[in-house]
């Protein structure tokens, strides 16, 4: 027999081995079998709704390679009658793995030199199925610029309003 100076049994090594193998190619299997459902690009997205009339902006290519996002839109809207301005940001992702999945609006924004102000929640009625939904809502401001960011993550079937929340459903 050949020196085994921790004590470990050949036939737990070979059982440890075969149960990676197995794990391995589960977690291959569905990796490679992602199923993408069909969608309207955001190229026909309107840029009048109502009241709001909008333009639509591009992302600097160094910020669009850490969103990781595979299509979006961003329209700054302003209220014809008021002109207070609306900034819709979406992004959409074919699928989420790591370093290629949706996060925080904050954790850009604080890239970006933005300090929290503050932090909470707001309760909004979504469409059926989903009904009243906690949605995220940060306060953020940079050399006096004030943002207000209200933001969720939609996805799977389900709306969540918490970036925790939202990784452990992933």
């Amino acid at each position: 027999d050949p020196p085994n100076p921790g004590g470990i049994k050949p036939a737990f090594l070979w059982g440890a081995a075969a149960l990676f193998l197995v794990f391995w190619g589960v977690n291959a299997t569905f990796a490679f079998s992602l199923k993408m459902p069909e969608r309207k690009r955001f190229n026909d997205f309107p840029t009048q709704i109502g009241d709001w009339a909008g333009e639509k902006m591009a992302l600097q290519e160094k910020i669009l390679k850490g969103l990781w996002a595979d299509d979006y839109v961003q329209v700054l809207f302003r209220h014809q009658k008021t002109g207070e301005p609306l900034l819709l940001f979406v992004p959409f992702y074919d699928y989420q793995v790591t370093r290629h999945t949706a996060h925080a609006p904050v954790a850009c924004m604080l890239g970006g030199g933005y300090a929290p102000v503050s932090s909470g929640t707001l309760q909004r009625e979504f469409p059926e199925p989903f009904g009243k939904v906690k949605i995220r809502q940060m306060v953020l401001e940079k050399n006096k610029e004030v943002l207000l960011s209200n933001f969720w993550f939609h996805q799977r079937g389900r709306i969540v309003g918490n970036e925790y929340l939202n990784k452990w459903y992933l």
